[in-house]
């Protein structure tokens, strides 16, 4: 059943390439076009914002994918009369290579934009070598599955409490990100005392919480699947 959830996705997965592809072009010719409106600084430097292209759009295509496509699969998995164990197993691990396939894409478009930056870029410096370094080896493998296992709680979220729970994930998220632009107040106060424990933390401590997180939403997530109903 896995080879046939894998077959019945693989439009998926040309999906998350040619938009791997198309952020990557964009953030290139955004690069090229950044440097010629303001590179004459000569303290001007440059990074590989193709790749921070597809990273973002990348993440962003999978959960979204996961949260408005999830509930087709699953009806078409039970459907067939297989068990939710088996759904919630063959669409986790179809996800991970996936995952896998495609930041391994990204990895090797980071390559070429280093090669891109040096032919092209030579006189200004790169800073924040993304995808680059020994750590690459473990931080591909590491991300695909936890931006699969995001997307199994995305999705089975989604799939329980319909629409409505998108945008309550949504508001959140947007909380988020306009949280560290409030630098007053008591809100200001407890997001730098937050910042400064992260930055405290362990590379053993990250491992330790980033692997309980993944443990507790997969188990949130096979909750909720296991008591799903097939949607008529």
């Amino acid at each position: 059943m896995l080879i046939k959830t894998m077959k019945l996705r693989l439009d998926e997965l040309a999906l998350y390439v040619t938009f791997n592809l198309g952020s990557f072009l964009l953030g290139s010719l955004l690069l090229a076009l950044m440097t010629y409106l303001g590179g004459s600084d000569g303290d001007y430097t440059v990074f590989r914002f193709g790749t921070v292209m597809a990273w973002i759009v990348f993440c962003f295509v999978s959960v979204m994918m996961g949260m408005f496509g999830m509930g087709n699969y699953f009806d078409w998995h039970v459907g067939l009369g297989r068990t939710r164990k088996s759904f919630f197993v063959c669409d986790l691990i179809t996800e991970c290579c996936f995952n896998l396939v495609s930041l391994v894409v990204i990895g090797v478009l980071s390559l070429v934009e280093g090669g891109i930056l040096k032919a092209f870029y030579a006189s200004y410096t790169e800073e924040g070598k993304i995808l680059w370094g020994p750590w690459l080896l473990w931080i591909i493998p590491v991300f695909a599955v936890v931006l699969a296992v995001v997307r199994e709680f995305t999705g089975s979220i989604l799939m329980r409490f319909g629409k409505k729970a998108f945008w309550v994930m949504w508001a959140l998220w947007m909380l988020i990100c306009l949280l560290p632009g409030n630098k007053n107040g008591v809100i200001g106060e407890m997001i730098r005392k937050v910042m400064a424990g992260i930055v405290g933390v362990s590379m053993t401590g990250w491992a330790v919480m980033g692997a309980a997180l993944v443990i507790l939403l997969s188990a949130v997530s096979w909750l909720i699947i296991r008591k799903q109903a097939v949607r008529g």
